[in-house]
């Protein structure tokens, strides 16, 4: 529970909004504990010839106008407060998943993990902001209801006593069934809506190859499986939420009977007032005790979502030293071995990469290229062997703050993000902005000049108003613009003209003199501009 109770972080941020969120919803309960004693008093002075009548009319609007403005700043700071929290808590949620270690995400659908992500946080927000004062507030109620309702007719006190118990026990008997079906409900509900969020990003590769009857096989064989679980879920909610309806229908015969046998007791007598009151209060505590029974319902969503989060949020992190280094003169790896299952990428690969010079990195496809990448950044693990970083093994360094100061990475395919072209170039190190003047000096920019709106050029979502050509120039220069001391390049000419190559082969002979630069590369040219060119097998 105590793990749960993490979230409520975000409410303390937040108490002003909530405080005025339980006064509108404290004053909602009380005008709907006081309107059903105006009836009664109303009725009493229609019965008396209209005594009071029209005082006790304007009061009822009074109460009924207090109860719409209740309700409407309840609302209104509901969803506010909901959404605020929402975002935070999937701030913080992405943080941590950003931080789990690579070789555990890497192979995990990511559509499947944001849905997850999102609906989990969205049932555990509405559950702390509105679910739990609603219910506190709810059950205060139904006591006074059941305490008023005893004062009018013990008779009709027990049978209402009767009726919550018969609540309490639909829920107690169907609460473990229902968290079951609940659970693989909701996994079943992300993979479906993963599928369509991966046939959409792939819309290019299906329309090239025209796989429209097979994505439609995809898409029919996930939605059966969703109807499944979803009929045999919505079958037991809707069989339990009868049950309730059932027993809130019997509660009104037996406001009848309780009147009934209370009335015969006073020999009788008109009992109108009491009737009217009785039956308010009735409608009302069904309603309170209907809405706690669902509750429960609400109660064990949210400890799905939580569980489903935990279950996320404890997939290992990767490990991250302290120590920060100030200046890299080399990177060495000794004895390095990796492997992909049972396909050895490396065995017992040893190199050392110096400051200074320009290394080509070569070898056929599935060689292990990118993988010495992702092993000297720490973001794989070696099975075997050491990475050395000026002496110094990868596991006491502080990688995260060595890969964000002192590497600079580009990308065989690109990674632009939604903005201008100057976001991009300085995306992560925005106060390292520099003017239109200070970048003409990177010739590999020169296409900006023929844009309309130069390097404040929107980027679209998908990068397509832009050549694989030029979005490789700008990952080529943001990498540049970090004035890193090491600078690693993946197939970084695979879209480049040749003036292009040209250029980029240039650039490296200018910046090798204080940096390690390691480029892989099947060109020719490249390879000839390298000081040294290593072979992977």
């Amino acid at each position: 529970m105590k793990q749960k109770l993490r979230y409520s972080k975000y409410l303390k941020e937040r108490k002003g909004q909530y405080l005025i969120l339980l006064l509108a919803y404290l004053c909602v309960i009380i005008t709907q504990l006081l309107i059903p004693q105006l009836v009664s008093k109303m009725l009493s002075g229609i019965t008396a010839g209209g005594a009071g009548i029209w005082t006790l009319t304007v009061w009822m609007l009074c109460l009924i106008a207090a109860e719409a403005i209740g309700t409407h700043c309840f609302g209104h700071f509901n969803y506010k407060l909901s959404n605020e929290l929402l975002v935070a808590a999937e701030k913080d949620s992405l943080q941590q998943m950003l931080r789990i270690s690579y070789q555990k995400i890497s192979g995990a659908d990511s559509s499947y993990l944001g849905q997850r992500m999102n609906n989990d946080l969205v049932y555990i927000m509405d559950f702390y902001v509105e679910k739990v004062p609603l219910l506190a507030f709810k059950a205060i109620q139904g006591i006074v209801i059941l305490i008023l309702l005893f004062r009018v007719s013990f008779y009709v006190g027990i049978f209402a006593l009767a009726g919550i118990g018969i609540y309490a026990a639909i829920y107690f008997f169907t609460r473990k069934r229902y968290y079951q079906l609940n659970e693989a409900h909701r996994k079943e509900q992300f993979s479906f809506v993963a599928v369509v969020c991966k046939k959409l990003a792939r819309v290019l590769t299906i329309k090239l190859n025209s796989w429209y009857q097979a994505t439609q096989r995809d898409f029919q064989a996930a939605g059966e499986k969703l109807v499944k679980v979803a009929v045999k879920y919505l079958d037991f909610d809707n069989f339990t939420s009868n049950m309730s309806n059932v027993t809130g229908r019997a509660l009104v015969p037996a406001l009848l009977l309780g009147l009934y046998f209370t009335s015969t007791q006073n020999g009788g007598a008109s009992q109108v007032e009491n009737f009217a009151m009785a039956l308010l209060y009735m409608q009302q505590l069904i309603a309170v005790v209907q809405y706690i029974v669902q509750g429960g319902k609400f109660y064990e969503t949210y400890k799905v979502s939580c569980d489903m989060m935990d279950q996320l949020l404890a997939m290992p992190k990767e490990q991250c030293g302290e120590r920060v280094l100030q200046e890299v003169h080399a990177v060495e790896l000794q004895n390095v071995t990796f492997s992909y299952g049972e396909k050895n990428i490396l065995k017992r690969f040893s190199y050392k990469f110096e400051k200074g010079k320009v290394y080509a990195l070569c070898g056929e496809n599935g060689t292990g290229k990118s993988t010495l990448f992702l092993l000297m950044m720490g973001i794989l693990q070696p099975e075997a062997g050491e990475v050395l970083w000026d002496g110094q093994q990868i596991s006491e360094i502080n990688m995260e703050e060595l890969r964000k100061d002192m590497v600079g990475f580009v990308n065989q395919e690109p990674l632009l993000m939604e903005g201008t072209i100057s976001d991009n170039l300085f995306y992560g190190r925005e106060e390292a902005k520099k003017s239109a003047d200070e970048l003409s000096r990177y010739a590999l920019l020169d296409f900006v000049a023929e844009k309309d709106q130069g390097y404040e050029t929107q980027v679209n979502s998908q990068s397509s108003n832009l050549s694989g050509g030029q979005k490789q120039r700008i990952a080529i220069v943001r990498a540049l613009l970090k004035e890193t001391q090491v600078l690693c390049f993946d197939e970084p000419t695979s879209a480049l003209d040749s003036d292009g190559i040209l250029l980029f082969t240039e650039m490296l002979q200018q910046i090798k003199e204080d940096k390690i630069v390691i480029v892989i590369t099947h060109d020719r040219q490249i390879r000839e501009a390298c000081d040294e060119v290593v072979t992977l097998q």
